[in-house]
């Protein structure tokens, strides 16, 4: 209508003026007291409701005037607030006063209070949507709560943090929804920057005595309820604050950070198991730094957490779910267990967690909100006649988000644009379900055009590895920070992978500041949580507890290692049905590896020809991608050395390391299969599932600089041609100048060897006298791995390496030297009777076959023979 817009105008001007008309209340009668009140209420009601419609309107203002007008309708609402102010504060004068209206002149004291809250609410609202530049004055029919205001951005908005959260000089992910910077820690490769450290008077509990320093449940005020929650409204947006930004608490005269969700966790979030709050842990802290470093970091599509029994990660990424789940528009949050029972029992506990929040956390429900299956934040429906009168059918001022569960399979959630997902138990999925090929179907969701949208937390104790663990292990393995992409940024998983050791989080020997206390020294104590004394710290409980596994038996010392590990190599330890070799002295090399960082030690790289001339020199070139894993590599004077000279039938090149070592092979024929083929057609080497191929270098005794019996080189990959892989082997042997043992069987290597001129390299059959071997053993070299002599022989090779050079020793007490715990583990669940899956141990044993042939060599025994001579009469 022509001009509408200048008479709304108009009426809104009369409206304010009308809020901002001075009144002294102490001079108007106590009956009309109360309707001055209602009219100062109401006008400012009425202002709201004529700005709406006005901005609403076909003649709606520009975005400035609007602003304009709810900034002049908020400076009336204070000047009407001094006014009521003023009124509740005055005094009553009994004396002059007719003593019939005293009465009247006491009764509008709660209205003028119940006026002066209701402004001064919707004023902090209208002040924080000008601050957010989000302005919304609508009453909706279903009351929006403070959850859609603050999902929609009205106060607090999103969109005003982490402007900053990459600090490029400490290469850190930035924790600080502001951007601050204070202390930089470091968990499992991933460097993250703490917020800085705020004044005393903004940290919780500063003003206790230190050892009253820990947290505590903050008190809820005593008198909050829904129907008076505008009297409340400083602390309600203070709780939001503190959900977003996190907050700081002294602990034991330390200050610590909180990230918002584990604030929200501790304070708000009470779990199904025991109907009770999470404690502080400072474990169960790093968890939540890591987990909202993943969610910060925009190269990252999530967690992958390696954990042990009862660390609280489910209920962690619960917490995490329920935060961003009620307060975020248009999202679809999920999850999925081992089972779909599994997954039930997390979505009651997620769903447990949600009911006991206070009311001013949750938003309006679609359905019931004690669902079983899900949980819909969105308008309810209406099947009224009003309603349908209206034709009311918008959703945009609800959060339209939807939380689920849905039955285990490959398939669950794809195609569906994931903002927040729990795989719980991802290791134990049930075949034919393979969470590795559902993570390759579910990842694209978080994904937009190379733009992530969401965040996947994915947690699991290891299950045997046929049965889940192996593609666990194969997505951890992706998983690692240092692996990230040089131009995406990404992990070739998308994740960040996270391990918790079980000693780092028992809460039997946690005490009230969250300290889990390791290793306690004779003669001292501390009390835990429950307030009971304790002189043991988790180490040595767990110590002791593995000395007792270890005398029933090698199975149960093995269970105990894979349900409470303290390293991730017992977490993605193998079950262990019956082992050939000394496992003790296997695991007590892994862990003396894992405490000594020996794995430091080690290079990663690749072998190449130099200035890519083949059968030239070849060159050692560290990569962090590489195929080659090694210990020692030799001096210059030690490299490339080899001789020309006539064997077995011709002349070839010849190792002249021969005294100093020997490779191992475990060779195959067959190029890359369909198990390691990704989406886009190239071939994933670290995934395949395919047998890989395996190379093992060994030095024998020597008395040089040159380690002796010592593993020095790992090769475990199947690359994409078999031919890759020969040339592989082919040039460590010639850099390292030593013969190689392979299986000849399996003859396309020996061939690669024998045509290209390093005959000699390949050792030949040693158990058997030069007169006894077959055609092709003479013209190839290589040990048949058929014969069950050799089988048994390649056996006690390793069993004989084992007990003389891994592990500790314990009459010496002296620990051995094997760098490569892949190896170690493939060695503790060798299957002599199935070989086909244990590479590493085929080669391995093959590398010590090889440098002791000697000992295997038959000896030729003399034979007599008789001569008989016939004599002659002369």
């Amino acid at each position: 209508m022509l001009g509408l817009s200048k008479d709304i105008e108009i009426a809104v001007d009369t409206v304010i003026e009308g809020l901002e008309y001075p009144i002294d209340m102490s001079m108007v009668e106590p009956d009309k007291v109360k309707t001055i009140v209602k009219a100062k209420v109401d006008s400012f009601k009425y202002g709201k409701d004529l700005i709406v419609r006005w901005q609403n309107s076909s003649s709606a203002p520009s975005d400035e005037k609007l602003k304009r007008y709810v900034k002049r309708l908020i400076k009336s609402g204070d000047l009407a607030l001094n006014i009521l102010r003023e009124a509740l504060r005055g005094k009553i004068n009994y004396d002059d006063l007719d003593p019939s209206k005293h009465h009247l002149a006491i009764s509008v004291k709660p209205l003028i209070h119940q006026a002066i809250v209701e402004i001064d609410a919707s004023l902090i609202e209208l002040r924080m949507q000008i601050d957010a530049d989000n302005i919304n004055l609508k009453e909706n029919e279903f009351k929006r709560g403070y959850p859609e205001k603050f999902a929609t951005g009205e106060f607090l908005p999103l969109k005003d943090y982490y402007k900053n959260w990459y600090d490029e000089s400490s290469d850190s992910i930035l924790l600080c929804p502001k951007g601050t910077k204070g202390e930089v820690l470091r968990l499992h490769n991933l460097n993250i920057t703490l917020p800085s450290v705020p004044a005393k008077k903004d940290i919780l509990f500063s003003k206790l005595k230190k050892e009253d320093q820990h947290w505590k449940r903050q008190d809820v005020p005593s008198g909050l309820s829904q129907d008076n929650a505008e009297s409340y409204i400083e602390y309600i947006i203070e709780e939001f604050r503190r959900r977003r930004e996190g907050i700081w608490f002294m602990n034991n005269g330390k200050p610590e950070y909180l990230t918002g969700t584990h604030y929200f966790a501790l304070q708000w979030v009470k779990m199904e198991d025991n109907g009770d709050y999470m404690d502080f842990r400072y474990a169960q802290r790093d968890m939540f730094y890591f987990t909202q470093a993943c969610i910060v970091d925009p190269r990252c599509l999530g967690e992958l957490f390696v954990k042990s029994r009862r660390t609280g990660y489910t209920y962690q990424i619960l917490c995490q779910l329920l935060n961003d789940g009620t307060s975020i528009s248009n999202a679809r949050l999920g999850m999925t267990s081992k089972t779909a029972d599994d997954a039930a029992k997390a979505f009651s506990k997620f769903s447990y967690g949600y009911l006991n929040l206070p009311f001013f956390f949750k938003p309006i429900v679609k359905g019931a909100e004690d669902s079983k299956k899900f949980l819909e934040f969105a308008k309810p429906s209406d099947r009224s006649k009003v309603s349908k009168k209206n034709k009311d059918t918008n959703t945009d001022d609800y959060l339209n988000t939807l939380i689920d569960y849905l039955p285990t399979k490959d398939d669950a959630y794809d195609g569906q644009k994931m903002f927040r997902y729990l795989g719980d138990e991802i290791s134990k999925w049930s075949k034919p379900h393979n969470f590795e090929k559902h993570w390759g179907q579910v990842s694209p969701t978080f994904d937009t055009g190379g733009r992530v949208v969401g965040k996947a937390f994915l947690g699991s104790t290891a299950n045997a590895m046929n049965n889940g663990g192996r593609e666990f292990k194969n997505i951890y393995l992706l998983s690692d920070v240092k692996k990230r992409n040089s131009i995406t940024g990404r992990t070739p998983s998308g994740l960040y992978s996270y391990f918790l050791p079980a000693h780092k989080n028992m809460e039997e020997f946690t005490d009230k500041y969250g300290v889990c206390h390791e290793i306690v020294e004779k003669g001292s104590g501390y009390y835990n949580v429950q307030g009971e004394y304790k002189t043991i710290g988790s180490i040595q409980f767990l110590e002791a507890k593995r000395s007792s596994k270890k005398k029933e038996s090698d199975i149960s010392y093995n269970e105990e290692l894979r349900a409470f590990p303290m390293t991730t190599d017992e977490a993605f330890r193998d079950e262990l049905h019956q082992s050939l070799f000394n496992i003790e002295r296997i695991i007590s090399q892994m862990k003396f590896n894992d405490e000594f960082e020996v794995e430091k030690t080690l290079v990663r790289g690749n072998f190449q020809w130099k200035d890519g001339v083949k059968d030239s020199v070849v060159e050692w070139k560290p990569n962090e991608r590489g195929r080659f894993l090694v210990s020692w590599i030799p001096p210059e004077e030690l490299q490339n050395r080899f001789e020309i000279k006539m064997n077995h039938g011709g002349y070839s090149k010849h190792p002249l390391n021969d005294d100093l070592g020997a490779f191992g092979c475990d060779t195959y024929d067959i190029s890359g299969t369909v198990e390691g083929v990704r989406k886009d057609g190239t071939y994933n080497e670290e995934t395949s599932r395919a047998s890989k191929g395996a190379l093992h270098g060994l030095t024998s005794f020597t008395l040089g600089d040159v380690p002796s019996n010592a593993f020095f080189l790992e090769y475990v990959s199947r690359p994409k041609t078999a031919e890759m892989f020969f040339e592989d082997v082919l040039m460590a042997c010639v850099f390292y100048g030593m013969p190689i043992l392979a299986e000849n069987n399996k003859p396309r290597l020996l061939y690669h060897f024998k045509n290209r001129g390093y005959r000699g390299y390949s050792v030949t059959r040693f158990d058997k006298t030069s007169n006894r071997l077959s055609p092709t053993e003479k013209e190839l070299g290589g040990m048949p791995n058929s014969s069950e002599d050799v089988r048994q022989m390649h056996a006690s090779a390793i069993e004989a390496y084992i007990e003389k050079f891994v592990g500790r020793n314990n009459e010496t007490e002296e620990i051995g030297y094997m760098p490569f715990n892949f190896t170690l583990e493939d060695w503790m669940v060798f299957d002599v009777t199935n070989r086909t899956k244990f590479d590493a141990s085929i080669s391995s044993g093959l590398a010590i076959m090889a440098v002791n042939r000697r000992l295997y060599t038959p000896k030729e025994q003399a034979r007599e023979v008789t001569v008989n001579l016939k004599m002659y009469k002369n």
